[in-house]
Parts: C-alpha cells; sequence; structure tokens
C-alpha cells in the first residue's frame, strides 16, 4: 500500500511539472468579450409606509393596502408567485411636535415592501401606474435582466477565445514565430445579472410622467490563454 501511495505522489508530481513546463513554454494573453443582448425581464420593489400613534392602527393601514395592491397586480396579469414580501419594518419615531410646537406624542411607521418580477416589459409602465394607484408610496430598485444569460455567456466566451488568438497570433508574428494549438485556457472573469439597474422613487404624478426603457445588457468573460508556439 505504501509502494502505491509513492507511485501516485511521483505521478502527481509528474504530471504538475510538465503542466507547469508546458505553461512556460508559448504565449500567454488575456482575452476579453462582450455579448449583448435585450432584457426580457424586470425587478422592481414596491413598497407601502404608513404613519400612525398606535402601532396597529399603522399596521392594519399597510397590511389592507398590501392586500389592495396584491389583488391589482394580479388583476393586471402578474403570477401569484412573482409577488414576494422582500421587507416588513415597524419604526418608532419621537420627533413630531404639535401646532404649536411642542412635543407630541410618538409615532410608529409601518413599512412593507414588495418585490415584483416582470415577465411581460412592454406592460412594466401600467403595472408601475397601477400599483401607485392601488396605494403604492414607493417604486424603487429596478433592475433588467434575462431569464436566461447562458446563450449571452457562450456568445462572450467564443469572441474571448478570438479575442485572444488575435492578440497572440500579433504577438507571434512580432516575434517571427508562428502559433500552434491550444495548451490552457481558463475563465478569469464572467460578470453576472442584473448587469444594469435604475432607481425610481415615485409619486402617482411621477407614475406615468418616467419614461421605462428597458436598453440592453452586457456581458463581460475574460479567458486566459496558452498557445504553443513554432518556429
Amino acid at each position: 500500500m505504501k509502494k502505491v501511495r509513492i507511485v501516485l505522489i511521483a505521478l502527481f508530481l509528474a504530471l504538475t511539472a510538465a503542466t507547469v513546463q508546458a505553461q512556460q513554454e508559448g504565449i500567454r494573453v488575456n482575452g476579453v468579450g462582450t455579448a449583448h443582448g435585450a432584457p426580457d425581464t424586470a425587478l422592481v420593489s414596491i413598497g407601502v409606509d404608513a404613519l400612525d400613534e398606535a402601532v396597529a392602527a399603522a399596521t392594519s393601514t399597510v397590511s389592507s393596502t398590501v392586500e389592495r395592491l396584491t389583488a391589482a397586480l394580479e388583476d393586471a396579469g402578474v403570477d401569484a408567485t412573482d409577488i414576494r414580501t422582500s421587507s416588513f419594518n415597524v419604526h418608532r419615531e419621537d420627533w413630531h411636535t404639535d401646532e404649536d410646537g411642542s412635543p407630541a406624542e410618538a409615532r410608529y411607521r409601518v413599512s412593507s415592501t414588495l418585490q415584483l418580477t416582470v415577465r411581460d416589459l412592454t406592460a412594466l409602465g401600467t403595472l408601475l401606474s397601477t400599483a401607485i394607484e392601488a396605494g403604492a408610496t414607493q417604486v424603487h430598485g429596478l433592475q433588467f435582466t434575462v431569464s436566461d444569460d447562458q446563450q449571452l455567456q457562450s456568445q462572450a466566451r467564443q469572441l474571448a477565445l478570438e479575442d485572444a488568438r488575435q492578440r497572440a497570433e500579433e504577438l507571434a508574428g512580432l516575434a517571427g514565430l508562428s502559433l500552434g494549438r491550444v495548451l490552457y485556457i481558463e475563465e478569469t472573469g464572467a460578470a453576472g445579472f442584473p448587469l444594469t439597474s435604475q432607481s425610481y422613487a415615485m409619486s402617482a404624478m411621477d407614475a406615468a410622467a418616467v419614461p421605462i426603457e428597458p436598453g440592453e445588457l452586457s456581458v463581460d468573460v475574460q479567458l486566459s490563454v496558452l498557445f504553443e508556439i513554432t518556429d
């Protein structure tokens, strides 16, 4: 058993040395590829808050508004699974004053935030207006993404490899060498989604006035590539 272990260790060291030597005998370059695509999904946070001297009253107001808001969004075509509560907060505020300037009773601000996933971007503006009309006091954290980014990732990798080969061919030409096969390749970086984001704080007046333009997303991939060189 001990001999087998020694043989395996020796084999591992030999393979490691061969790999290191191979990586040193060639042209190593970094390639960058960027693929572009249109988003097909939006994520947005919709907030409701209420202020009252009684925490129970503020909580009741927020709860009823959230129920009304959720029903309005579902009636507008949003699937129930695309609406989820992302936060619920209660804060005591002691800094309020009466009309004569004297300290007022403490008040409680209750807030709840829903995260909405919109899969039909053509309906996004209408859904935001619906949310405001149903009682939402904030719309923020609007982000555009794609539901499946594998195709963009693959395109970016292909472009990164082409970029690496072009760089290596230029270097080989300057040195009077010929470029051979790829000896080693490693993905050193890839951007994730969402790739762009926007944030709005809207009132009922603003909801219809703010244009919603999804634009275009991009994903970047970086490759480290070692090419064989020949005389």
